[in-house]
């Protein structure tokens, strides 16, 4: 009885090593043999896939979703009414040297410090239209400022009434916005529990800065 011997070629024999070897599916390394040089060896390839993304949103934000973390871009642009005419430029990102919290200005206004836990945002032209900022202590007691807030309003007009408004409604925080106006000035206040924040516009009532400081006003961010 004759025996039948087999032979591997060596395109044979690299089919076979091709299969057993294939797609290391645990370590996502895929395997290529080289015949070169007419050796057979194995290579090992680490498929890169981890390339880190970055996605930027309408606030003028870019997260990368890969460390969960937000970093502010230098400039975004704002859309506000003035004079019944709809305005949009570019604002420019400010941090308050004065207290934790950065905001997007308009270049008509200024970002300034008033006292130890007060900035002030003003019209460069006019100073007496302007936006008090103020941060909060963790531990503030929100009925008292809610009281300080509404006897400082009173000032204006004894009349204080809830502040509202439908182009802002998405950023306010719906409870807590308060307004009081007579013949020369206009003063809305806000204070937002969950920021942490607080400001109070100083306008006049024919409104004509109020929706640009309003648009500022919704881009501040805490930043402790």
């Amino acid at each position: 009885m004759q025996l039948k011997t087999w032979v591997l070629t060596p395109t044979l024999a690299s089919i076979l090593l091709l299969a057993a070897c294939g797609t290391n599916s645990t370590s996502g390394e895929v395997d290529e043999v080289d015949t070169s040089n007419g050796s057979e060896q194995v290579v090992n390839q680490q498929e890169d896939s981890t390339e880190e993304t970055t996605e930027v949103s309408e606030e003028g934000t870019e997260t990368n979703p890969e460390e969960d973390t937000k970093i502010r871009l230098l400039e975004r642009q704002l859309t506000y009414s003035k004079a019944s005419e709809e305005i949009e430029t570019t604002a420019f990102l400010k941090n308050s040297d004065n207290q934790p919290f950065s905001l997007y200005v308009l270049p008509e206004y200024e970002l300034t410090a008033e006292e130890p836990f007060k900035d002030v945002v003003y019209l460069s032209e006019d100073s007496s239209v302007f936006m008090r900022i103020e941060t909060l202590p963790a531990d503030s007691d929100i009925a008292f400022v809610l009281e300080n807030t509404k006897q400082q309003l009173a000032v204006t007009n004894e009349d204080v009434n809830d502040f509202t408004s439908d182009k802002h409604s998405e950023w306010l925080p719906g409870k807590n916005q308060f307004v009081a106006e007579n013949a020369n000035s206009k003063v809305i206040s806000v204070v937002d529990e969950a920021k942490k924040i607080k400001f109070t516009i100083f306008t006049t009532p024919d409104d004509q800065w109020t929706d640009a400081l309003l648009s500022m006003a919704g881009t501040i961010e805490v930043t402790e």
